[in-house]
Protein backbone atom coordinates (compact mmCIF):
# COMPACT_ATOMS: atom_id res chain seq x y z
CA UNK A 1 0.00 0.00 0.00
CA UNK A 2 3.00 2.41 0.89
CA UNK A 3 4.48 1.85 -2.74
CA UNK A 4 1.15 2.39 -4.20
CA UNK A 5 0.45 5.64 -2.61
CA UNK A 6 4.38 6.84 -3.56
CA UNK A 7 3.68 5.74 -7.12
CA UNK A 8 -0.06 7.92 -7.47
CA UNK A 9 2.12 10.93 -5.72
CA UNK A 10 4.83 11.08 -8.33
CA UNK A 11 2.11 10.61 -10.86
CA UNK A 12 0.18 13.42 -8.95
CA UNK A 13 2.85 15.78 -9.38
CA UNK A 14 3.55 14.43 -12.77
CA UNK A 15 0.67 16.50 -14.04
CA UNK A 16 0.64 19.38 -11.70
CA UNK A 17 4.85 20.02 -12.71
CA UNK A 18 3.71 20.34 -16.53
CA UNK A 19 2.36 24.10 -16.57
CA UNK A 20 1.77 25.79 -20.12
CA UNK A 21 4.79 27.59 -20.47
CA UNK A 22 8.64 26.08 -21.38
CA UNK A 23 9.88 27.93 -18.66
CA UNK A 24 9.70 26.54 -15.14
CA UNK A 25 10.61 28.19 -11.96
CA UNK A 26 11.99 25.07 -10.09
CA UNK A 27 14.63 26.78 -7.57
CA UNK A 28 18.22 27.22 -6.40
CA UNK A 29 19.10 23.74 -7.74
CA UNK A 30 22.55 21.72 -9.39
CA UNK A 31 22.04 19.23 -11.65
CA UNK A 32 24.09 15.67 -10.56
CA UNK A 33 26.98 17.23 -12.72
CA UNK A 34 26.87 20.53 -10.46
CA UNK A 35 25.88 22.66 -13.39
CA UNK A 36 24.02 25.27 -11.52
CA UNK A 37 19.92 25.94 -12.15
CA UNK A 38 19.26 30.01 -11.56
CA UNK A 39 15.79 29.70 -10.25
CA UNK A 40 14.55 28.61 -13.63
CA UNK A 41 14.57 26.02 -16.24
CA UNK A 42 15.87 28.07 -19.15
CA UNK A 43 15.25 25.84 -22.30
CA UNK A 44 17.47 28.25 -24.48
CA UNK A 45 20.02 28.03 -22.50
CA UNK A 46 20.33 25.08 -20.20
CA UNK A 47 22.77 22.10 -20.74
CA UNK A 48 23.08 18.87 -18.79
CA UNK A 49 26.42 18.03 -17.73
CA UNK A 50 25.44 14.43 -16.20
CA UNK A 51 22.24 13.12 -17.80
CA UNK A 52 20.25 9.23 -18.50
CA UNK A 53 20.66 9.98 -22.08
CA UNK A 54 19.38 7.58 -25.23
CA UNK A 55 22.08 7.38 -28.59
CA UNK A 56 21.33 6.64 -31.61
CA UNK A 57 24.47 6.36 -32.64
CA UNK A 58 25.30 8.75 -35.76
CA UNK A 59 21.44 8.73 -36.78
CA UNK A 60 19.46 11.40 -35.99
CA UNK A 61 15.67 11.44 -36.56
CA UNK A 62 14.99 13.18 -39.57
CA UNK A 63 12.53 13.70 -42.49
CA UNK A 64 13.02 13.04 -46.41
CA UNK A 65 10.84 14.51 -49.17
CA UNK A 66 10.89 12.30 -52.82
CA UNK A 67 10.36 13.91 -56.42
CA UNK A 68 6.75 14.02 -56.11
CA UNK A 69 6.99 15.50 -53.01
CA UNK A 70 5.80 12.85 -50.04
CA UNK A 71 7.48 12.91 -46.85
CA UNK A 72 8.61 9.79 -45.15
CA UNK A 73 10.75 9.97 -41.55
CA UNK A 74 13.48 7.40 -41.04
CA UNK A 75 16.41 7.82 -38.69
CA UNK A 76 19.16 9.57 -41.04
CA UNK A 77 23.12 10.18 -41.03
CA UNK A 78 25.46 12.01 -43.08
CA UNK A 79 28.29 10.23 -43.19
CA UNK A 80 31.89 10.66 -45.37
CA UNK A 81 29.46 13.17 -47.72
CA UNK A 82 27.10 10.84 -48.47
CA UNK A 83 23.26 10.59 -46.78
CA UNK A 84 21.98 7.10 -44.95
CA UNK A 85 18.84 5.69 -43.59
CA UNK A 86 17.76 3.13 -41.84
CA UNK A 87 14.78 1.16 -41.63
CA UNK A 88 12.34 0.49 -38.84
CA UNK A 89 14.12 -3.33 -39.51
CA UNK A 90 17.49 -1.70 -39.42
CA UNK A 91 18.10 -1.68 -43.20
CA UNK A 92 20.45 1.34 -43.82
CA UNK A 93 20.44 2.72 -47.39
CA UNK A 94 22.31 5.62 -49.20
CA UNK A 95 19.87 8.39 -50.42
CA UNK A 96 20.06 8.99 -53.72
CA UNK A 97 19.51 12.53 -55.32
CA UNK A 98 17.74 11.67 -58.19
CA UNK A 99 14.86 10.80 -55.99
CA UNK A 100 14.81 12.34 -53.10
CA UNK A 101 15.43 15.85 -53.56
CA UNK A 102 15.52 17.81 -49.85
CA UNK A 103 15.79 16.44 -46.04
CA UNK A 104 15.87 17.73 -42.67
CA UNK A 105 18.28 15.82 -40.33
CA UNK A 106 17.50 17.35 -36.37
CA UNK A 107 16.80 20.81 -37.67
CA UNK A 108 19.31 20.90 -40.19
CA UNK A 109 18.56 20.51 -43.83
CA UNK A 110 19.97 19.18 -47.19
CA UNK A 111 18.71 19.53 -50.91
CA UNK A 112 19.47 18.71 -54.36
CA UNK A 113 21.41 21.26 -56.57
CA UNK A 114 23.17 20.85 -59.75
CA UNK A 115 24.86 23.42 -61.99
CA UNK A 116 27.41 23.98 -59.61
CA UNK A 117 30.89 26.17 -59.65
CA UNK A 118 33.48 24.26 -57.78
CA UNK A 119 37.27 24.35 -57.55
CA UNK A 120 37.57 25.73 -61.24
CA UNK A 121 35.16 23.18 -62.66
CA UNK A 122 31.11 23.09 -63.75
CA UNK A 123 29.62 19.70 -61.50
CA UNK A 124 26.51 19.42 -62.96
CA UNK A 125 25.15 15.91 -62.03
CA UNK A 126 22.63 16.24 -59.17
CA UNK A 127 24.27 16.77 -55.63
CA UNK A 128 23.08 16.94 -52.23
CA UNK A 129 24.10 20.53 -50.52
CA UNK A 130 23.61 21.78 -47.12
CA UNK A 131 21.03 24.68 -46.32
CA UNK A 132 22.44 27.41 -44.56
CA UNK A 133 19.99 30.83 -45.19
CA UNK A 134 17.72 31.79 -47.65
CA UNK A 135 16.49 35.75 -48.24
CA UNK A 136 16.52 38.59 -51.30
CA UNK A 137 15.92 36.14 -53.90
CA UNK A 138 19.16 34.10 -53.03
CA UNK A 139 19.98 31.01 -51.72
CA UNK A 140 23.43 29.76 -49.33
CA UNK A 141 24.65 26.45 -48.93
CA UNK A 142 27.15 24.33 -48.38
CA UNK A 143 28.97 21.78 -50.60
CA UNK A 144 31.10 18.44 -49.32
CA UNK A 145 33.87 16.46 -50.98
CA UNK A 146 36.63 14.54 -50.06
CA UNK A 147 40.04 15.75 -50.54
CA UNK A 148 43.59 14.56 -50.00
CA UNK A 149 44.04 12.40 -47.59
CA UNK A 150 40.39 11.19 -47.29
CA UNK A 151 39.81 14.62 -45.48
CA UNK A 152 36.22 16.20 -45.99
CA UNK A 153 36.41 19.91 -47.30
CA UNK A 154 33.46 22.10 -47.42
CA UNK A 155 32.76 25.23 -49.12
CA UNK A 156 29.72 28.25 -49.33
CA UNK A 157 28.01 28.00 -52.32
CA UNK A 158 24.89 30.79 -53.23
CA UNK A 159 22.71 31.29 -56.34
CA UNK A 160 20.39 33.87 -56.89
CA UNK A 161 16.72 32.62 -57.95
CA UNK A 162 17.43 33.52 -61.67
CA UNK A 163 20.71 32.59 -62.26
CA UNK A 164 21.53 29.48 -63.99
CA UNK A 165 24.90 27.97 -61.84
CA UNK A 166 25.82 27.91 -58.22
CA UNK A 167 29.17 30.08 -57.32
CA UNK A 168 31.65 29.32 -54.71
CA UNK A 169 32.52 31.35 -52.50
CA UNK A 170 35.51 31.46 -50.08
CA UNK A 171 37.66 34.06 -48.02
CA UNK A 172 39.90 35.11 -50.87
CA UNK A 173 40.08 38.56 -51.21
CA UNK A 174 38.63 38.75 -54.95
CA UNK A 175 36.19 36.38 -54.53
CA UNK A 176 34.46 38.52 -51.70
CA UNK A 177 34.53 41.29 -53.73
CA UNK A 178 32.52 39.66 -56.34
CA UNK A 179 30.15 38.15 -53.98
CA UNK A 180 29.65 40.81 -52.22
CA UNK A 181 28.78 43.24 -55.05
CA UNK A 182 26.64 40.49 -56.91
CA UNK A 183 24.67 39.48 -53.34
CA UNK A 184 25.27 42.29 -50.04
CA UNK A 185 25.46 45.55 -52.52
CA UNK A 186 22.79 46.75 -50.54
CA UNK A 187 24.28 45.97 -46.88
CA UNK A 188 26.62 48.67 -45.87
CA UNK A 189 27.83 46.71 -43.09
CA UNK A 190 28.39 43.23 -45.14
CA UNK A 191 30.82 45.77 -47.29
CA UNK A 192 32.67 46.94 -44.21
CA UNK A 193 32.95 43.07 -42.61
CA UNK A 194 34.44 42.07 -45.96
CA UNK A 195 37.10 44.46 -46.15
CA UNK A 196 38.71 43.04 -42.78
CA UNK A 197 38.97 39.37 -44.93
CA UNK A 198 42.38 38.28 -45.49
CA UNK A 199 43.47 35.28 -47.91
CA UNK A 200 44.04 32.29 -45.84
CA UNK A 201 47.69 30.65 -45.96
CA UNK A 202 46.45 27.13 -46.74
CA UNK A 203 43.93 27.38 -49.66
CA UNK A 204 40.80 28.72 -49.59
CA UNK A 205 38.75 25.39 -48.87
CA UNK A 206 37.96 25.01 -44.91
CA UNK A 207 38.53 21.36 -44.51
CA UNK A 208 37.06 19.07 -41.66
CA UNK A 209 40.43 16.42 -40.37
CA UNK A 210 42.33 16.70 -37.44
CA UNK A 211 42.12 20.80 -37.26
CA UNK A 212 38.22 21.11 -38.40
CA UNK A 213 37.75 23.22 -35.02
CA UNK A 214 40.77 25.82 -36.47
CA UNK A 215 39.87 25.53 -40.04
CA UNK A 216 35.82 25.83 -39.68
CA UNK A 217 35.55 28.52 -37.41
CA UNK A 218 37.76 30.58 -39.68
CA UNK A 219 35.54 29.92 -42.55
CA UNK A 220 32.33 30.88 -40.15
CA UNK A 221 34.04 33.81 -39.24
CA UNK A 222 34.60 35.02 -42.81
CA UNK A 223 32.02 33.18 -44.89
CA UNK A 224 29.04 32.49 -42.98
CA UNK A 225 29.51 35.86 -40.81
CA UNK A 226 29.27 37.57 -43.83
CA UNK A 227 25.60 35.86 -44.92
CA UNK A 228 24.78 35.54 -41.12
CA UNK A 229 24.91 39.55 -40.81
CA UNK A 230 23.29 39.84 -44.06
CA UNK A 231 20.20 37.64 -43.43
CA UNK A 232 19.85 39.49 -39.71
CA UNK A 233 20.14 43.10 -41.43
CA UNK A 234 16.85 42.07 -43.99
CA UNK A 235 14.97 40.30 -41.22
CA UNK A 236 15.39 43.50 -38.84
CA UNK A 237 14.67 45.89 -42.25
CA UNK A 238 11.33 43.93 -42.70
CA UNK A 239 10.70 43.18 -39.36
CA UNK A 240 10.45 39.37 -40.09
CA UNK A 241 9.24 37.30 -37.44
CA UNK A 242 9.98 33.81 -37.08
CA UNK A 243 7.55 31.38 -35.25
CA UNK A 244 7.89 28.45 -32.52
CA UNK A 245 5.76 26.41 -30.45
CA UNK A 246 5.83 25.76 -26.65
CA UNK A 247 9.64 23.83 -26.60
CA UNK A 248 10.80 26.92 -28.93
CA UNK A 249 11.37 25.09 -31.79
CA UNK A 250 10.92 26.95 -34.89
CA UNK A 251 7.00 25.87 -36.54
CA UNK A 252 5.76 27.31 -40.20
CA UNK A 253 2.30 26.66 -39.42
CA UNK A 254 1.30 30.00 -37.36
CA UNK A 255 -1.48 28.67 -35.98
CA UNK A 256 0.45 25.88 -33.84
CA UNK A 257 2.86 28.52 -32.39
CA UNK A 258 3.29 29.77 -28.75
CA UNK A 259 6.01 32.61 -29.53
CA UNK A 260 7.94 34.62 -32.24
CA UNK A 261 11.23 36.48 -32.58
CA UNK A 262 12.39 39.49 -34.20
CA UNK A 263 15.56 40.80 -34.96
CA UNK A 264 16.04 44.27 -32.17
CA UNK A 265 18.71 45.87 -34.09
CA UNK A 266 22.17 44.98 -35.65
CA UNK A 267 25.00 46.69 -34.04
CA UNK A 268 29.15 46.49 -34.44
CA UNK A 269 30.22 42.99 -33.63
CA UNK A 270 26.85 41.44 -31.95
CA UNK A 271 22.51 41.66 -33.08
CA UNK A 272 19.80 41.36 -30.88
CA UNK A 273 16.70 38.93 -30.72
CA UNK A 274 13.93 39.22 -28.93
CA UNK A 275 11.52 36.72 -28.43
CA UNK A 276 7.79 37.34 -27.57
CA UNK A 277 4.81 35.56 -26.60
CA UNK A 278 1.75 35.51 -29.84
CA UNK A 279 0.05 38.49 -27.19
CA UNK A 280 3.16 40.41 -27.78
CA UNK A 281 4.67 39.69 -24.23
CA UNK A 282 8.68 39.94 -23.94
CA UNK A 283 10.37 36.37 -22.70
CA UNK A 284 14.14 37.16 -24.17
CA UNK A 285 16.07 39.43 -25.31
CA UNK A 286 19.59 38.03 -26.94
CA UNK A 287 22.64 39.11 -28.33
CA UNK A 288 24.32 37.00 -30.89
CA UNK A 289 27.85 37.55 -32.50
CA UNK A 290 27.95 38.97 -36.18
CA UNK A 291 30.09 37.09 -37.33
CA UNK A 292 29.93 33.52 -36.68
CA UNK A 293 26.37 31.37 -36.85
CA UNK A 294 24.34 30.36 -33.73
CA UNK A 295 26.78 31.97 -31.21
CA UNK A 296 25.29 33.66 -28.02
CA UNK A 297 27.35 36.64 -27.32
CA UNK A 298 26.93 39.92 -25.17
CA UNK A 299 23.60 39.95 -22.89
CA UNK A 300 20.97 37.75 -22.34
CA UNK A 301 18.11 38.82 -20.64
CA UNK A 302 15.12 36.23 -19.44
CA UNK A 303 11.69 37.39 -18.28
CA UNK A 304 9.01 36.00 -16.20
CA UNK A 305 5.57 37.10 -16.19
CA UNK A 306 6.49 40.11 -18.07
CA UNK A 307 9.39 40.73 -15.37
CA UNK A 308 12.67 40.16 -15.48
CA UNK A 309 14.54 36.92 -14.09
CA UNK A 310 17.58 36.39 -15.57
CA UNK A 311 20.49 38.69 -16.76
CA UNK A 312 23.50 37.07 -18.35
CA UNK A 313 26.56 38.12 -19.67
CA UNK A 314 28.03 35.73 -22.22
CA UNK A 315 30.96 35.76 -24.14
CA UNK A 316 31.33 33.53 -26.83
CA UNK A 317 28.58 30.80 -25.83
CA UNK A 318 30.30 31.05 -22.34
CA UNK A 319 28.29 32.22 -19.44
CA UNK A 320 30.64 34.78 -17.59
CA UNK A 321 28.39 36.00 -14.50
CA UNK A 322 24.74 36.71 -14.18
CA UNK A 323 22.07 37.87 -11.95
CA UNK A 324 19.21 36.04 -10.67
CA UNK A 325 15.83 37.62 -9.94
CA UNK A 326 12.23 36.96 -8.70
CA UNK A 327 9.28 39.01 -9.85
CA UNK A 328 11.57 41.53 -10.62
CA UNK A 329 13.73 41.39 -7.44
CA UNK A 330 17.34 40.97 -7.37
CA UNK A 331 17.97 37.92 -5.01
CA UNK A 332 21.84 36.92 -5.91
CA UNK A 333 24.16 37.28 -8.44
CA UNK A 334 27.35 34.59 -9.32
CA UNK A 335 30.31 34.42 -11.18
CA UNK A 336 31.26 31.72 -13.18
CA UNK A 337 35.14 31.40 -13.42
CA UNK A 338 36.46 27.53 -14.31
CA UNK A 339 35.22 25.51 -17.19
CA UNK A 340 36.72 22.04 -18.55
CA UNK A 341 37.65 21.69 -21.89
CA UNK A 342 34.62 21.03 -23.25
CA UNK A 343 33.31 24.52 -22.10
CA UNK A 344 31.30 23.11 -18.99
CA UNK A 345 31.19 25.32 -15.73
CA UNK A 346 33.32 23.31 -13.18
CA UNK A 347 33.31 26.27 -10.58
CA UNK A 348 30.93 29.11 -9.67
CA UNK A 349 30.76 31.54 -7.21
CA UNK A 350 27.49 32.84 -5.67
CA UNK A 351 26.62 36.01 -4.07
CA UNK A 352 24.00 36.33 -1.76
CA UNK A 353 24.71 40.05 -0.48
CA UNK A 354 27.59 38.83 1.88
CA UNK A 355 30.09 39.57 -0.96
CA UNK A 356 31.74 37.17 -3.18
CA UNK A 357 34.64 35.50 -0.36
CA UNK A 358 32.07 34.76 2.15
CA UNK A 359 32.16 31.48 4.32
CA UNK A 360 30.03 30.09 6.11
CA UNK A 361 26.41 28.63 6.77
CA UNK A 362 23.25 30.61 6.45
CA UNK A 363 19.63 30.73 6.42
CA UNK A 364 18.30 31.33 2.65
CA UNK A 365 14.02 31.26 1.86
CA UNK A 366 14.40 30.09 -1.76
CA UNK A 367 12.07 32.44 -3.05
CA UNK A 368 11.45 29.87 -6.47
CA UNK A 369 10.33 26.60 -4.00
CA UNK A 370 9.24 28.24 -0.61
CA UNK A 371 11.71 26.34 1.15
CA UNK A 372 14.21 27.91 3.27
CA UNK A 373 17.28 26.30 3.51
CA UNK A 374 20.49 26.05 4.91
CA UNK A 375 23.32 27.01 2.51
CA UNK A 376 26.91 26.23 3.33
CA UNK A 377 29.51 28.62 1.42
CA UNK A 378 33.22 28.33 1.07
CA UNK A 379 34.52 31.59 -0.37
CA UNK A 380 31.56 32.24 -2.27
CA UNK A 381 31.55 28.68 -3.42
CA UNK A 382 28.37 26.18 -2.72
CA UNK A 383 29.63 23.44 -1.00
CA UNK A 384 26.40 21.94 0.54
CA UNK A 385 22.34 22.85 0.79
CA UNK A 386 20.33 21.26 3.63
CA UNK A 387 16.77 21.52 4.19
CA UNK A 388 13.73 20.14 5.81
CA UNK A 389 10.46 18.84 4.46
CA UNK A 390 7.65 17.12 5.88
CA UNK A 391 9.64 16.99 9.07
CA UNK A 392 12.62 14.81 7.27
CA UNK A 393 15.74 16.23 7.07
CA UNK A 394 17.08 16.17 3.18
CA UNK A 395 20.32 17.16 1.75
CA UNK A 396 20.64 18.64 -1.80
CA UNK A 397 23.81 17.13 -3.75
CA UNK A 398 25.40 20.47 -5.05
CA UNK A 399 28.52 18.51 -7.05
CA UNK A 400 28.11 15.05 -8.72
CA UNK A 401 29.26 12.49 -5.97
CA UNK A 402 31.26 9.66 -7.72
CA UNK A 403 28.52 7.01 -5.27
CA UNK A 404 25.96 7.81 -7.21
CA UNK A 405 24.94 4.72 -9.67
CA UNK A 406 23.40 6.68 -12.27
CA UNK A 407 25.84 4.81 -15.20
CA UNK A 408 23.04 1.56 -14.43
CA UNK A 409 19.88 3.76 -15.03
CA UNK A 410 21.21 5.21 -18.39
CA UNK A 411 21.93 1.51 -19.11
CA UNK A 412 18.28 0.44 -18.35
CA UNK A 413 17.11 3.51 -20.19
CA UNK A 414 18.99 2.64 -23.69
CA UNK A 415 17.19 -0.83 -23.78
CA UNK A 416 14.12 0.58 -22.44
CA UNK A 417 13.15 3.00 -25.43
CA UNK A 418 13.53 2.10 -29.05
CA UNK A 419 15.41 4.05 -31.53
CA UNK A 420 12.11 4.16 -33.43
CA UNK A 421 10.90 6.32 -30.88
CA UNK A 422 12.65 9.17 -32.00
CA UNK A 423 11.76 9.39 -35.71
CA UNK A 424 8.30 10.37 -34.57
CA UNK A 425 8.32 12.45 -31.52
CA UNK A 426 11.33 15.32 -31.27
CA UNK A 427 13.22 16.00 -28.58
CA UNK A 428 15.43 18.69 -28.02
CA UNK A 429 15.88 19.54 -24.91
CA UNK A 430 16.52 18.08 -21.38
CA UNK A 431 13.64 16.61 -19.45
CA UNK A 432 14.85 17.46 -15.70
CA UNK A 433 13.59 14.88 -12.92
CA UNK A 434 13.88 15.63 -9.33
CA UNK A 435 14.64 12.61 -7.24
CA UNK A 436 14.22 11.81 -3.32
CA UNK A 437 16.98 9.06 -2.30
CA UNK A 438 16.62 7.36 1.02
CA UNK A 439 19.12 6.14 3.29
CA UNK A 440 19.19 2.96 2.02
CA UNK A 441 19.64 4.31 -1.84
CA UNK A 442 16.16 3.97 -3.01
CA UNK A 443 14.50 6.73 -4.92
CA UNK A 444 10.89 6.66 -3.28
CA UNK A 445 9.55 9.76 -5.01
CA UNK A 446 10.32 12.06 -7.68
CA UNK A 447 8.89 15.21 -9.42
CA UNK A 448 9.43 15.88 -13.09
CA UNK A 449 9.95 19.72 -13.54
CA UNK A 450 9.37 21.00 -16.87
CA UNK A 451 8.29 19.52 -20.37
CA UNK A 452 10.22 18.37 -23.20
CA UNK A 453 7.47 16.46 -25.46
CA UNK A 454 4.21 14.86 -24.26
CA UNK A 455 5.17 11.52 -25.20
CA UNK A 456 8.31 11.56 -24.48
CA UNK A 457 7.84 12.59 -20.90
CA UNK A 458 5.57 10.22 -20.73
CA UNK A 459 7.47 7.42 -21.23
CA UNK A 460 10.19 8.85 -18.71
CA UNK A 461 7.49 8.83 -16.37
CA UNK A 462 7.03 5.44 -17.03
CA UNK A 463 10.37 4.11 -17.16
CA UNK A 464 10.86 5.85 -14.24
CA UNK A 465 7.60 3.86 -12.31
CA UNK A 466 8.94 0.87 -13.56
CA UNK A 467 12.70 0.45 -13.24
CA UNK A 468 13.84 3.23 -10.80
CA UNK A 469 11.21 3.93 -8.17
CA UNK A 470 11.29 1.75 -4.97
CA UNK A 471 14.24 -0.54 -6.86
CA UNK A 472 11.60 -1.15 -10.10
CA UNK A 473 11.43 -4.34 -11.19
CA UNK A 474 15.59 -4.73 -10.76
CA UNK A 475 16.23 -3.85 -7.25
CA UNK A 476 18.12 -0.87 -8.73
CA UNK A 477 19.59 1.42 -6.02
CA UNK A 478 20.98 5.44 -6.52
CA UNK A 479 23.64 5.36 -3.71
CA UNK A 480 25.37 2.65 -1.82
CA UNK A 481 23.48 2.54 1.88
CA UNK A 482 25.99 4.36 3.94
CA UNK A 483 26.10 5.01 7.31
CA UNK A 484 27.86 8.34 6.38
CA UNK A 485 24.59 9.78 4.85
CA UNK A 486 22.95 11.75 7.86
CA UNK A 487 19.76 12.72 5.53
CA UNK A 488 17.67 11.45 2.53
CA UNK A 489 19.36 12.92 -0.71
CA UNK A 490 17.56 15.38 -3.29
CA UNK A 491 18.83 15.27 -6.62
CA UNK A 492 18.13 16.42 -10.28
CA UNK A 493 19.14 14.06 -13.18
CA UNK A 494 17.78 15.14 -16.53
CA UNK A 495 16.52 12.59 -19.38
CA UNK A 496 17.62 13.48 -23.20
CA UNK A 497 18.22 11.90 -26.55
CA UNK A 498 22.31 12.47 -27.25
CA UNK A 499 23.42 13.05 -30.35
CA UNK A 500 26.92 12.25 -31.84
CA UNK A 501 29.32 15.31 -32.48
CA UNK A 502 28.83 16.11 -36.29
CA UNK A 503 30.87 18.46 -37.89
CA UNK A 504 28.14 19.63 -40.50
CA UNK A 505 26.43 20.39 -37.63
CA UNK A 506 24.69 24.20 -38.11
CA UNK A 507 21.62 24.60 -36.17
CA UNK A 508 21.78 21.75 -33.87
CA UNK A 509 25.26 21.71 -33.00
CA UNK A 510 25.45 18.94 -29.96
CA UNK A 511 26.72 21.15 -26.99
CA UNK A 512 23.83 23.74 -27.66
CA UNK A 513 21.40 22.47 -29.78
CA UNK A 514 18.94 24.21 -28.35
CA UNK A 515 19.37 27.44 -30.56
CA UNK A 516 16.28 28.84 -32.16
CA UNK A 517 18.02 30.10 -35.63
CA UNK A 518 15.67 29.26 -38.20
CA UNK A 519 15.08 26.83 -41.40
CA UNK A 520 13.50 28.60 -44.20
CA UNK A 521 11.86 26.68 -46.69
CA UNK A 522 13.62 26.70 -50.11
CA UNK A 523 11.35 28.55 -53.12
CA UNK A 524 14.63 28.03 -55.75
CA UNK A 525 13.45 25.79 -58.49
CA UNK A 526 9.92 24.60 -55.80
CA UNK A 527 12.30 22.30 -54.36
CA UNK A 528 10.03 21.82 -50.67
CA UNK A 529 12.63 21.41 -47.83
CA UNK A 530 10.89 19.64 -44.62
CA UNK A 531 9.44 22.43 -42.27
CA UNK A 532 9.05 22.30 -38.56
Amino acid sequence: MKQQTSILFSILLFLLSFSSKAQVEVGLQFDTGGNPIHGYFDPLSFSSTVSVSKSLGRYIPGKVYDIEGNQSQYLMSYYDTKLYKKSAQGFIGKLDPKRYTSLMIGQDSFFVAQNIHFRGKLKKRKTYVQFVAEFDSTVFAKIYTFGIGGLIYQTYIAKKYEDEIWEEIHPKKKSIDLMVDHFFSKYDNVIAQSDSIKETNGGYISYLGFQYDENSNLDDNEVAGLINIAHMSQMYNDDEKVYYNDHFKEVKDVSIAKYYSKVKGIFKGYYTKQYYTLDDQLVYEIDYKNNSMNVLHGEYFMYYNGKIAIKKNIENNKVMDGDVYKDGKLIYIYKNVEFDFEGNITKCLFDFGQGRDFTGTFDFNDPFDNTMKQITVEKGLIKKITFTHDEQLKKYHVKYPKNLKFNRIGSLFQKYIEDQFFVFYDVYHPLLVKFNIDLDGYARSYQILNKVNEKFDAKVDEFIRSEILNGGTNNVTLSPKSSKEDAVLEVILPFELSFQKQSWFIYNRPDNYYKPEPINVLKVNQVPLPTF
